[in-house]
């Protein structure tokens, strides 16, 4: 018993020590760009012979909060969208009484297997015929298009915990179609209706091949801002950018991690 326990906690050593290993294998290229911010020459530097907040204050003072403010109207027009039709599609697909619910799953999740450049082509040739390239409905559609699987992929793995019965019950007692779903089987998936929003603003934030086609001067994403800018010149500022979107993509996670675990804790 005492060898078996001590095979045991070598193993356990062995897996923690495997797991740091993998995971920094995957941050360290992220970690290299934050102090890469904080640099005070002209050009990308690591490590950083100076440190300066320069290129933080030429972020703000320049057209980059214009970029910024342009991701997130689009990221906040496609949460509302996706998250409303993904849901809708979600507790359809799930209804025991919907007939070819699996081939309509795959087919509302095409938009995930195909490559973005081939959608991003179609959009732009769609749009274009339609006059409406480079207005914010239109790209808040485009970023819906692929949010809207990932939203269908979460919603439909929280609805597999949910006793569907209780939605019956629900009509049974007299409450309509729509009231059943807002009062009884949202509230069940309240954690991956949260998933849900926080991945969809995060996809449409993030993307930058389907702006770069559909996006003109006025509606530039801070995406296509900085792929402009890597290709005419490699600014520091970019690595300040790429600095604040990490901060901001870990908190939103770690708002999320410690919410779950608080209504864990409290159920």
């Amino acid at each position: 018993m005492k060898n078996h326990a001590k095979n045991m906690k070598e193993r356990s050593v062995l897996l923690y020590i495997w797991c740091a290993v993998v995971m920094l294998f995957l941050m360290l290229p992220i970690l290299i760009i934050v102090p890469m911010s904080f640099g005070g020459a002209e050009y990308l530097e690591f490590p950083p012979s100076s440190l300066s907040l320069r290129w933080y204050t030429a972020m703000v003072d320049g057209d980059w909060m214009t970029g910024l403010l342009n991701s997130i109207k689009i990221a906040a027009g496609t949460v509302v969208i996706s998250v409303g039709l993904g849901t809708l599609a979600a507790i359809g697909i799930k209804n025991p009484k919907m007939r070819f619910g699996g081939v309509i799953n795959i087919i509302c999740l095409l938009p995930m297997m195909l490559p973005v450049v081939i959608i991003a082509v179609a959009m732009y040739l769609v749009y274009g015929s339609w006059k409406i390239t480079g207005t914010f409905p239109a790209i808040i559609l485009a970023h819906s298009c692929i949010a809207v699987p990932m939203v269908i992929t979460m919603m439909t793995s929280g609805l597999s915990n949910v006793d569907m019965r209780l939605y019956d019950a629900a009509r049974s007692l007299g409450a309509s179609h729509m009231q059943a779903n807002i009062k009884v089987v949202l509230p069940l998936v309240r954690p991956a209706l949260f998933n849900s929003i926080l991945f969809a603003f995060v996809t449409s934030f993030d993307e930058s091949v389907i702006s770069l086609f559909i996006t003109d001067r006025t509606t530039a994403t801070l995406p296509r801002m900085i792929f402009n800018s890597l290709r005419f010149e490699i600014s520091p500022v970019i690595s300040a950018i790429s600095t604040l979107l990490i901060a901001v993509t870990v908190l939103i996670f770690a708002a999320n991690t410690f919410l779950e675990g608080t209504k864990k804790r409290i159920s």
